[in-house]
């Protein structure tokens, strides 16, 4: 029985779209081009790239032009990110294989003709200069503009927007779909009015100064917003946020899917709390200090909102004298929990009960976690809720989870902040029916002649398929573990025995020794005879020489490779 085409496709652009780097998809198109013509002519052509290829004056000439070659011989469609100029040539070649352009910058609308089969342009700018050829304005003509402006200067900016004619051009005159505002000032000499553009469904303001009647007509006025983020936006001469508040509670917002809301401002708690009943959006955020003037304007609400699927419960700090609500999240008032099925918690002991009430629960978060004892963590892990796949613990202690994990029957993913090695060997030896993905921050290795158990336990598991380990506390390692640990020999080990593992991470001791011609070879043999390994990490202290030797041969087996930082010794 053959595979249908479609299950084929699905795979390979699954595939293709893990690293948009030329080398790799140059190495990609080439080895799956070769199973057989009938696979290119079906198949090949119909492959899509989603995400943007970074083109500038420093890609090299025999890789774009090679990339070229192989995506009009094979028709590919496929889009692009122009940091730096580009040679015209270059561009003239590509024009009918790109439908988008990322960070796109100081273009007329001639130069966008080029491209026959466009069909989405991102500007992005970083200066006045830049922003003032938005003046002349961009027809629809069926192509998607989308629009972002970020100050260079990431700490602070003293740029003030004061032109009522680029206030146009931003807001009025041109119909972008996204708009992405970053760390400056909107400050009109004259009175400026939003006219609303039902196209806008994007709005996402950083650290903006901004008048209030412009906040609040941008929001107000914009009736198709499916996502709204607004950070440390401050409203001139105005020391709260209460009037935007009262604005996006009130708003008809109908298609909002994502809402983010984070102020270092205090409000009120009931101008938060309408905000949460009444949204349609499915994921929201909320970062706020709240505020209260008697206690049980708090202990006497309900938030009764079944549109919301992913929450943020901070323990939001209310500014009281009564210590009743020091602790106090919003998920101790909520109505009904079944319908969450992405949660952070900010505290853990407390919240198990609320927790079970959880009967939708995808994932998980415990960020800040006060959990100190392993009970604990089993104890969360025996909850073993059926839709419970992704779990999250940023543990400021280490923690065991070996145990808890064999009354776990769904988990499928996990990450955790601190384990001991131990304990990561008893993970992998019981070959955990349910658990594909396991990330362990800082792996914790006390004890004698471990690291050579852990790589064996590793070499030999067949269940987990992504493995990251990005960081070894070295220094409690005895001088026999700190001898046996070397990355490549570890990498090339693993990868010539384990059938299951898709991508790996292990940390890169600061004293490991450079890679060698044998281990070199090793690693192509390795990778030669195991068809299912996709992505690496590789330390970034490797030799030029060598890296690029490495990553040719990476690129000849189709994996993906990540630059790796050194990891130091603490």
């Amino acid at each position: 029985m053959s595979i249908p085409n479609y299950f084929i496709q699905s795979i390979l652009e699954y595939s293709i779209n893990q690293n948009v780097k030329l080398n790799y998809l140059i190495g990609f198109i080439r080895k799956w081009t070769m199973i057989s013509k009938q696979w290119n002519r079906e198949i090949i052509h119909k492959l899509r790239i989603k995400k943007p290829i970074h083109l500038s004056r420093f890609t090299k000439s025999d890789k774009i032009l090679k990339w070229i070659e192989l995506s009009n011989r094979y028709q590919i469609i496929y889009q692009v990110d122009l940091g730096d100029k580009v040679s015209s040539t270059w561009l003239s070649m590509i024009a009918d294989r790109v439908t988008v352009i990322t960070n796109f910058g100081i273009k007329d609308e001639d130069y966008l003709r080029q491209f026959s089969n466009i069909q989405l342009v991102t500007f992005k700018m970083s200066s006045e200069t830049q922003l003032n050829t938005l003046k002349s304005g961009y027809k629809g003509n069926g192509v998607e503009y989308q629009f972002s402006f970020a100050t260079l200067d990431y700490i602070f900016s003293n740029l003030v927007i004061e032109d009522n004619n680029l206030l146009e051009a931003m807001f009025n005159k041109n119909n972008f779909t996204s708009i992405s505002l970053y760390k400056f000032t909107i400050f009109p000499k004259q009175k400026f009015s939003y006219q609303g553009m039902s196209l806008l469904n994007s709005l996402d303001l950083k650290f903006i100064g901004i008048e209030q009647n412009i906040l609040v007509e941008l929001v107000e006025k914009s009736p198709n917003l499916k996502r709204l983020i607004l950070v440390n936006v401050s409203i001139h001469r105005k020391s709260s946020i209460e009037p935007i508040l009262d604005s996006i509670a009130l708003s008809n917002h109908k298609y909002l899917e994502y809402l983010f809301i984070k102020s270092e401002l205090i409000s009120p708690y009931n101008k938060i709390l309408p905000i949460i009943n009444r949204t349609t959006a499915k994921d929201v955020y909320i970062n706020i200090p709240l505020s209260i003037s008697q206690v049980s304007d708090v202990t006497t609400s309900t938030i009764s909102n079944t549109s919301i699927q992913s929450f943020s419960f901070r323990n939001n700090p209310m500014k009281t004298e009564d210590k009743t609500l020091d602790d106090f999240s919003l998920i101790q008032v909520w109505k009904d929990l079944s319908s969450l099925t992405s949660v952070t918690i900010h505290s853990d002991v407390e919240y198990i009960h609320y927790i079970k009430q959880m009967k939708n629960l995808k994932t998980l978060r415990i960020i800040d976690s006060v959990i100190t004892k392993t009970p604990t963590t089993d104890l969360l892990l025996q909850l073993d809720i059926g839709s419970l796949v992704d779990l999250t613990i940023v543990n400021k202690e280490i923690l065991s989870i070996s145990k808890g994990l064999q009354d776990n029957h769904h988990l499928r993913v996990i990450s955790i902040h601190k384990v001991e090695i131990e304990d990561t060997i008893t993970i992998l030896k019981s070959n955990h029916p349910t658990l594909i993905d396991i990330t362990i921050k800082e792996l914790i290795a006390i004890g004698r002649d471990l690291i050579l158990l852990f790589l064996q336990a590793l070499q030999n598991n067949q269940t987990i398929r992504h493995c990251r380990i990005p960081f070894i506390d070295f220094t409690k390692l005895n001088i026999l573990d700190l001898l046996n640990y070397n990355y490549y020999s570890f990498i090339i080990d693993i990868i010539g025995v384990n059938r299951t593992l898709l991508s790996l991470e292990l940390p890169h001791h600061k004293s490991s020794t450079p890679i060698t011609q044998l281990q070199l070879n090793n690693f192509e043999q390795s990778l030669s005879s195991n068809p299912v390994f996709q992505q690496l990490h590789i330390p970034k202290t490797l030799k030029s020489d060598q890296k690029s030797i490495l990553k040719n041969i990476l690129n000849k087996f189709s994996i993906q490779y990540l630059n790796k930082s050194e990891i130091l010794i603490m």
